[in-house]
């Protein structure tokens, strides 16, 4: 306080034009957000959510020390572990059986030999008793041994052992004038392990390996990692990798470092793993690998297999003979063509890369979640724990430590990444004097307990969609049993007499999609295969968008390529997703599914039919769908009551829809043709031919590119994504419901970002006008809570108990409000769908 009180003036001062700067931006950028949010529901829904208020107690205080501590002890335990692992691994240095381990083989294994002084010898005449002493005493036990039973020592025998024992640590002092000057770091052991030694002169020196981590190259070594039963291997130009047996065009090679790949015992292990994988599910890939596949280390076709590998090499014609001299050899250990054209015929993945020259294996480079042209830094990253958990990515064979100090870096994995962000959260205590009265005379209360909130600092639209942001609360994901710390969400907790009560909207942004381009359709909801998936998909059943079993990814991976195809992803990310969820997938494979899956999906992007070959109307059986509506997913026919209308001129008439060209607008201005649009600013088949044929008329048959873009036709989602492209290529994209902008950072191009942007700040218009609606109902039915927190499409109030059930029905009545939003006149200062015309 004393700094303050004589700083008082310039803190006052600092403050005072603090709030005057902050005055002048905001005048500045007032008009501007309401010019491009012109609505008073984006306001004020922005301003609901500036107001997170999230109600702890003291489980707080002991979530953040149980988390810490149980944290460190596995970090203890995990180091124990490790450095089991490495003074396990020093012991292969005896008879040097680190050759023939498949992880271990390229370590540093050279060793330093223990060095001495000269020192120069005086000679001395010594006293004949003082040599006498040693030699007494290393006879002493001769003596003892021709002795059937020499019994408890006497006291001269204890004298004379202490006597001789004095002497020999005398003699041993007397050595240390040989050590050199500058103490060598542990001589006699190989130089990968002197690396993780702390040298005696540190500070903080413990006994052994005590500088081993999961951030060392050395540790996916020690312990014994394998992908597929292949084990790991890291390049410096590729980063980490695996290698696969079976090459054999390159066994007549030197190494440069003088220690030869152990490719038989790669062999062998993998020949384990297969064994065990066929026990539990058996595999094409483990069936082309027939038992001579895997020969043990002193078969004598081994080595007829390697002179046949080197023979290969110089000439392809001899080999090819001496081939047919060994019957029963598997194709995969024959290296057909040179090192370029060499490659497993059992084993795909991403590589091989022949740079990386081992004889007798291929290397292939761990998968990326960027794409193939990344390398991987770390097999320990996050990225990877979905792979230790199916087993893909697993600890070698030998001991336990390897696998438990996995299991143990996949559990420490979140409270790791996550524990500085919740650490750092301030926690504001109140007092009982600031307490309402509801929690003090509640039955539950207690005075020895603490009751307090935290405030989270929520950027209300911190993204350019915008979305909100905040580094902790609206990125933790849900708890689960083996990670520390992950129940992070359940330490908000009400106070007595209050309760919280929530709901997330249920696929969100998917009803916001499948509207658009219902919408755009038909304008009934359903009438696309898209929406009717929506509204009939089940979970349960299989028929949800996120069913992702016929591709062979999990339900979680299925929501993530379907987000970022609406989203406006091409096929390449598809095909990276597809290859990064199901490592087994070829890249052949995985572009052959993207491409049909975009093709059943997004459909192909075409050209409008022109008019003078026009498909005609066809005529909808009441048995068949509409020809415009793809084929549903679900069995039967469409209900008669969800029939799509498709803007029938008749009953069951299909009319389609064109949008005009630069030089059809033109035309249609110059020659002023009357031409009726739809929503979207499309024309009938009738105009288009109306326009063409005044345009030929008066151009005396000159040829006029009347229709402007191509369309995406014949896939389940199609229409969405036309609606969503043509909204994206506006002159001034706005949002179909509150008619919010699209930002300036945007305008100029980035196509993708422009699709994403139509849903994402859509679904923000839907949460806008919830937490207003939410309001209202509170004020206008006196119902005694208040916003917590909205984490994307999910929100919660904290609600007296005697009112949670009106809070339950008001979020529910809100639901049906937000929803009906769309159906009112259009959004304010915005050219988007006329009054009464649905989009929400």
């Amino acid at each position: 306080m004393k700094d303050v009180r004589e700083n008082f003036q310039d803190l006052m001062q600092y403050c005072a034009q603090d709030v005057w700067a902050t005055y002048e931006v905001f005048q500045q950028q007032l008009p501007l957000f309401l010019e491009r949010c012109p609505h008073p529901v984006t306001l004020a829904g922005m301003l609901e959510m500036g107001v997170s208020y999230l109600p702890v107690n003291q489980n707080w205080e002991r979530y953040l020390a149980e988390a810490q501590s149980t944290y460190e002890e596995l970090q203890r335990e995990m180091k124990k572990s490790l450095m089991d692992l490495a003074n396990d691994a020093c012991q292969l240095l005896s008879g040097e059986r680190y050759k023939d381990d498949p992880w271990l083989w390229d370590l540093e294994w050279d060793l330093q030999e223990f060095k001495q002084k000269k020192v120069k010898r005086v000679k001395r005449k010594e006293p004949a008793a003082a040599s006498d002493v040693p030699t007494e005493g290393a006879g002493a036990p001769g003596d003892a041994k021709d002795q059937e039973d020499p019994g408890p020592p006497s006291e001269e025998e204890e004298l004379q052992r202490a006597v001789t024992a004095r002497a020999c640590l005398e003699q041993l002092k007397g050595t240390t004038e040989l050590l050199p000057k500058r103490p060598q770091h542990l001589p006699g052991h190989p130089g990968w392990y002197r690396k993780l030694c702390p040298r005696l002169d540190d500070p903080a020196w413990t006994p052994g390996p005590s500088l081993l981590s999961l951030q060392m190259r050395v540790t996916p070594k020690l312990m014994a990692l394998t992908w597929d039963g292949f084990p790991l291997h890291f390049s410096e130009r590729h980063g980490w990798g695996y290698l696969v047996p079976g090459r054999r065009d390159n066994l007549a090679q030197v190494p440069p470092t003088g220690v030869a790949c152990p490719y038989r015992a790669i062999e062998s292990l993998y020949g384990k793993h297969c064994a065990e994988q066929g026990k539990r599910q058996p595999e094409p890939q483990v069936a082309r690998l027939a038992e001579e596949f895997l020969f043990s280390e002193s078969s004598a076709q081994w080595q007829m297999v390697e002179e046949l590998g080197c023979l290969e090499v110089q000439d392809e014609a001899k080999a090819d003979s001496l081939e047919a001299a060994v019957p029963g050899q598997p194709p995969a250990l024959t290296g057909a063509g040179g090192p370029k054209a060499s490659q497993p015929a059992y084993h795909h993945g991403n590589g091989p890369y022949h740079d990386v020259d081992i004889p007798g294996c291929w290397f292939f480079k761990l998968p990326h979640k960027d794409g193939n042209s990344c390398n991987v830094g770390s097999p320990f990253a996050k990225d990877f724990l979905p792979k230790m958990e199916d087993g893909t990515l697993q600890a070698g064979p030998g001991g336990a430590s390897g696998p438990r100090a996995l299991e143990i870096n996949k559990m420490i994995s979140f409270w790791r990444n996550a524990h500085k962000r919740i650490s750092s959260q301030m926690v504001v205590w109140l007092p009982r004097s600031a307490l309402p009265r509801t929690v003090t005379r509640h039955p539950d209360y207690d005075e020895e307990n603490r009751y307090g909130a935290i405030l989270p600092q929520v950027v209300t639209a911190g993204t350019i969609t915008r979305r909100a942001v905040e580094p902790t609360w609206l990125t933790a994901s849900n708890a689960r049993p083996d990670r520390v710390g992950s129940e992070l969400k359940a330490m908000v907790q009400a106070p007595p007499g209050y309760v919280l009560v929530g709901a997330d909207v249920d696929s969100q942004e998917l009803w916001i999609a499948a509207v658009l381009g219902d919408a755009h359709f038909a304008g009934m909801h359903g009438c696309t295969a898209f929406g009717w998936m929506t509204l009939q998909g089940r979970k349960s059943r299989g028929t949800d968008l996120h069913n992702g079993c016929h591709v062979g990814i999990s339900r979680e991976h299925a929501k993530v390529f379907n987000y970022g195809r609406i989203y406006g992803a091409g096929q390449p990310f598809a095909e990276r997703l597809l290859m990064q969820f199901n490592h087994r997938l070829t890249s052949e494979e995985a572009a052959e599914k993207a491409q049909q899956m975009y093709a059943v999906t997004k459909g192909l992007r075409r050209r409008v039919p022109p008019p003078s070959s026009p498909p005609g109307p066809q005529a909808c059986s009441p048995t068949r769908h509409c020809p415009r509506l793809p084929a549903l997913p679900l069995p039967g026919a469409l209900p008669s009551h969800l029939r799509p209308s498709c803007r029938m001129a008749r009953p069951w008439v299909v009319t389609f829809k064109y949008r005009l060209s630069d030089e059809g607008e033109w035309l249609v201005r110059q020659l002023r043709i009357p031409v009726e649009r739809t929503e979207d600013g499309c024309v009938s088949l009738q105009d288009l031919r109306k326009i063409q044929r005044e345009a030929s008329r008066k151009s005396r048959g000159k040829k006029w590119n009347v229709v402007a873009e191509r369309m995406w036709t014949g896939g389940t989602e199609s229409e969405m994504f036309n609606k969503l492209e043509s909204i994206a290529t506006a002159d001034e994209p706005r949002t179909p419901v509150l008619g919010c902008r699209i930002s300036r950072a945007l305008e100029p191009a980035f196509m993708t970002s422009r699709v994403n942007w139509v849903v994402q700040s859509s679904a923000v218009d839907y949460l806008h006008l919830m937490l207003v609606a939410m309001k209202w109902l509170f004020e206008e039915f006196a119902i005694d809570g208040r916003f917590c927190i909205s984490i994307h499409d999910e929100v919660r109030y904290l609600v007296r108990e005697e009112d949670r059930y009106r809070a339950a029905l008001a979020l529910q009545i809100s639901n049906l409000l937000t929803r009906w939003a769309g159906c009112g006149p259009g959004p304010v200062g915005s050219e988007c769908p006329s009054p009464r015309k649905w989009v929400f």
